[in-house]
Protein backbone atom coordinates (compact mmCIF):
# COMPACT_ATOMS: atom_id res chain seq x y z
CA UNK A 1 0.00 0.00 0.00
CA UNK A 2 3.03 2.29 0.21
CA UNK A 3 2.47 3.22 -3.45
CA UNK A 4 -0.57 5.21 -2.23
CA UNK A 5 1.43 7.62 -0.05
CA UNK A 6 0.71 11.24 -1.07
CA UNK A 7 -2.34 10.16 -3.12
CA UNK A 8 -5.80 11.61 -2.49
CA UNK A 9 -8.39 9.04 -1.38
CA UNK A 10 -12.04 8.78 -0.36
CA UNK A 11 -13.91 6.10 1.58
CA UNK A 12 -15.85 3.55 -0.49
CA UNK A 13 -18.87 3.55 1.83
CA UNK A 14 -18.99 7.33 2.31
CA UNK A 15 -17.93 9.01 -0.96
CA UNK A 16 -19.41 12.33 0.16
CA UNK A 17 -16.92 12.59 3.02
CA UNK A 18 -13.90 14.82 2.53
CA UNK A 19 -11.07 13.76 0.35
CA UNK A 20 -8.02 12.85 2.40
CA UNK A 21 -4.37 12.24 1.62
CA UNK A 22 -2.47 9.07 2.44
CA UNK A 23 0.45 9.92 4.73
CA UNK A 24 1.59 6.43 5.77
CA UNK A 25 0.87 2.83 4.82
CA UNK A 26 1.41 -0.77 5.86
CA UNK A 27 0.73 -3.94 3.87
CA UNK A 28 -3.02 -3.70 4.43
CA UNK A 29 -3.80 -0.28 5.95
CA UNK A 30 -3.36 3.35 5.02
CA UNK A 31 -3.10 6.36 7.34
CA UNK A 32 -5.24 9.15 5.93
CA UNK A 33 -4.94 12.81 6.86
CA UNK A 34 -8.22 14.65 6.46
CA UNK A 35 -8.57 18.40 5.73
CA UNK A 36 -9.20 19.12 9.43
CA UNK A 37 -5.68 17.73 10.13
CA UNK A 38 -7.06 14.61 11.86
CA UNK A 39 -5.49 11.29 10.88
CA UNK A 40 -6.79 7.75 11.03
CA UNK A 41 -5.71 4.28 9.98
CA UNK A 42 -8.12 2.69 7.51
CA UNK A 43 -8.03 -0.75 5.87
CA UNK A 44 -6.77 -0.32 2.32
CA UNK A 45 -9.78 -2.13 0.92
CA UNK A 46 -12.04 0.64 2.31
CA UNK A 47 -10.50 3.50 0.32
CA UNK A 48 -10.56 4.44 -3.34
CA UNK A 49 -8.22 6.65 -5.32
CA UNK A 50 -11.11 7.50 -7.64
CA UNK A 51 -11.59 11.05 -6.36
Amino acid sequence: MSDLIDHPVRLHEDPNRWRGTVVDATDDKVKVQWPDESKEWIPGRDVTTDV
